[in-house]
This record gives structure tokens, C-alpha cells and sequence, in this order.
């Protein structure tokens, strides 16, 4: 979530630096590729905050979730396998 929070940040301070560009600029090709720029952020933004909040509703679902754990074996390669412990709701991962 703090990966998400930083990006969120980033962007907004990426967008405020394009718009005073935006602003600064009379050249009508550089307006126009600094208007391009801003609107692929903004959707960025967008993208990142509905990713924010999905988290935050899972996190959430999580929370309130009556774990019924389970064990499993996993393959981690040809070889080699790895018990794992879930619930089988909200497939929650648990280490031992």
C-alpha cells in the first residue's frame, strides 16, 4: 500500500510540474505535447487511486473474513514442493 501511496504522490507533483509548463510555454507543439503528457497522467492517477481503494476494500474483506485455514502442497519447481496454509474464503496466506 505504501508502494501505491508514494506513486499517487509522484504523480500528482509530475502533473503540478506539467501544468506550470503547460502554462509557461507559447510554443503551440510544445503546449500540445505537455497537454498529451498531463492527460496520460491524469489516467495514471486514476488507475492508481481505483487500485488504492480496491486494496483498501480487500483489506478490509480480509479483516472481517472468518478464516477457515487450509493446508496445501505447492510446486515451486520440478522437484521441490511447499506446504502452504490459506483460507479457503478470502485465500489469505498464512506463514508458520
Amino acid at each position: 500500500m505504501e508502494q501505491i501511496e508514494t506513486e499517487i504522490q509522484k504523480t500528482k507533483q509530475m502533473l503540478e510540474e506539467l501544468e506550470k509548463q503547460k502554462l509557461a510555454t507559447t510554443n503551440e507543439l510544445d503546449s500540445d505535447l505537455l497537454l498529451e503528457e498531463i492527460v496520460n497522467l491524469e489516467s495514471n492517477l486514476q488507475n492508481l487511486e481505483e487500485i488504492r481503494n480496491n486494496l483498501l476494500q480487500w483489506n478490509e474483506y480480509v479483516k472481517q473474513c472468518e478464516h477457515d485455514f487450509v493446508l496445501d502442497l505447492i510446486d515451486i519447481d520440478p522437484d521441490r514442493s511447499k506446504v502452504i496454509k490459506y483460507c479457503k474464503h478470502c485465500l489469505f496466506t498464512k506463514d508458520d
